[in-house]
């Protein structure tokens, strides 16, 4: 054996390349030199506890039948124990459990009876379980599950919580237990109706975790989000904004001026559920983000037109312009009526964006060839411009020509993935064989197409001359993209969009028929 071989760091950084647990395991067995640094990869990272009481004496436990559970749609096993747990059953269990640092609770197909959970919080158990232990997911399934959560603490060590409630009865702790968290994730706190208080005192200890940087937490509410704009260190955030965000922060003093910025360090921010107007009220209050690199927006309430410019109007005059590179602002609910059409021009000051969604499907975007004009200058770095990607494409709204498109393509060579309402009624003719000497020529075309484009999607227009369409779109994209068309709002008439898709359908044959013919030598 090389010398090499024989240092436990070099052993656990080849172990760690292992993905068999089988040959992780044959590895511990077999060789008295690999045995440590294989069983600490081997016992690295758990998805329950169930491994952990199972290499404990086969006359300790049993695994009960398949049982149901109707009301989670869940079926697994229980694994239940037959007799005490012994002090030499215990030394077994600490010859494992100091090298977890990663568990949950339960997994899907095998749960803990009551009876186990309660031998593991039993006075003769190792205090703390699982002493080495760094992130946890853990999972509210029982009342009796609340007794274990405060034996897996290590408050100097654990620094990932994941903490799914499904029960009215509420973690018997505050976040000032594990000060050292640097991600936390809280899902299901809806259910603490009945102890509002704690759930609030919860939400309130959120302040001392001066170490944390993400935090995904839908339901925080107005105070709690003012306080995690303190963290010094925060980069991730996920959250909802109340309805009465605006109303709430109306109420508060301005901030003194030598007062240090809120959310100082953030670099990505998803608001989620609710609507639009608490958001640009949040982008008001908070308007100076000086590291903001990516907001995402989703919103599930049908907004006005008035709302949604406005939205637009407080991003553009946000101090995002300098930093963000990424946006993303969804409307995700069951299609409604058109609200009329929205100008995206206070967003041409993001001079460093990178990428822009816009899918509001209530309402459409009012672009022409003149705001496609001032893209290339305004987003000389975009690569992703997704335009009402699953909104309304009205086809009185499609307001962009061949001719902007061309000169869109031409000028952003960086774009890998275009989503555009164009209206190609002035190319859509002469439905000759596309590949005969006089087919249809441009005035204007792209050489080779933009190098980077790999996806374009159209908005819903009739085609009456497939080929025509077809070889407009080869002559400025002959390499061959992923071609589409969406509906938008044509999704209620059945029988108009089988008749928009018969036509499109024969569009995207001609032109990947006419791709394939100039990659091969042919004329078009």
């Amino acid at each position: 054996m090389h010398h090499a071989l024989l240092i436990g760091e070099i052993q656990l950084y080849v172990f760690h390349q292992i993905s068999d647990k089988r040959t992780l395991s044959a590895l511990a067995r077999t060789c008295q030199t690999f045995t440590e640094a294989a069983l600490d990869v081997l016992w690295r990272d758990l998805k329950s506890f169930t491994k952990l009481i199972q290499c404990m004496p086969r006359d300790l436990w049993t695994i009960g039948p398949q049982t149901s559970d109707l009301s989670k749609g869940l079926k697994r096993h229980t694994l239940k124990l037959q007799r005490s747990i012994t002090a030499s059953d215990w030394a077994i269990f600490q010859k494992y459990s100091h090298r977890v640092r990663s568990t949950g609770v339960n997994v899907p197909g095998m749960a803990l009876d009551s009876t186990c959970i309660l031998a593991l919080c039993s006075p003769s158990a190792p205090t703390p379980l699982l002493p080495n232990l760094t992130s946890l997911a853990w999972r509210q399934d029982s009342d009796v599950h609340l007794l274990l959560l405060a034996r897996l603490f290590s408050p100097a060590i654990l620094t990932s919580l994941h903490l799914l409630v499904e029960l009215e009865s509420a973690p018997p702790f505050s976040f000032e237990n594990c000060p050292s968290l640097k991600y936390l994730h809280v899902t299901g706190d809806q259910h603490f109706t009945s102890q509002p208080d704690v759930l609030e005192r919860l939400k309130w200890s959120v302040n001392r975790l001066q170490s944390l940087e993400t935090i995904i937490w839908p339901a925080l509410g107005s105070e709690t989000i003012l306080s995690l704009s303190r963290l010094p260190v925060l980069k991730d955030a996920t959250f909802n904004l109340p309805s009465d965000f605006s109303t709430y922060t109306a109420t508060l003093p301005p901030r003194p001026p030598l007062q240090k910025l809120p959310f100082s360090r953030l670099r990505t921010l998803t608001i989620t559920d609710h609507g639009l107007t608490p958001v640009a009220a949040f982008l008001r209050y908070f308007n100076v983000l000086v590291h903001l690199e990516t907001l995402n927006i989703t919103s599930t309430s049908c907004p006005s037109l008035a709302t949604i410019q406005g939205l637009i109007t407080a991003l553009g005059s946000s101090s995002l312009c300098d930093t963000l590179r990424n946006l993303a602002v969804c409307h995700r609910s069951p299609r409604d009526s058109c609200v009329g059409g929205y100008k995206i021009d206070p967003l041409l000051r993001f001079h460093r964006l990178e990428s822009l969604v816009l899918d509001i499907r209530c309402s459409f975007i009012s672009i022409n060839d003149a705001t496609l004009g001032a893209i290339p200058d305004a987003w000389p770095n975009i690569s992703t411009l997704f335009l009402n990607k699953d909104g309304p494409w009205w086809p009185s709204s499609a307001f962009t020509t061949p001719s902007g498109l061309i000169r869109l393509l031409e000028a952003c060579p960086r774009l890998e993935q275009l989503n555009l309402s164009v209206n190609l009624s002035s190319v859509d003719r002469d439905d000759s064989n596309p590949l005969s000497p006089g087919g249809y020529t441009l005035d204007s075309h792209l050489t080779g197409g933009p190098a980077r484009l790999r996806k374009l999607v159209l908005g819903p227009f009739m085609v009456t001359h497939p080929r025509g369409v077809a070889r407009f779109l080869a002559s400025i994209l002959p390499g061959r993209v992923d071609l589409s068309m969406r509906w938008g709002a044509l999704g209620s008439y059945e029988e108009s969009e089988r008749t928009y898709e018969t036509g499109w359908s024969l569009t995207k044959r001609a032109y990947y028929d006419i791709c394939d013919a100039i990659r091969n030598g042919g004329e078009t």
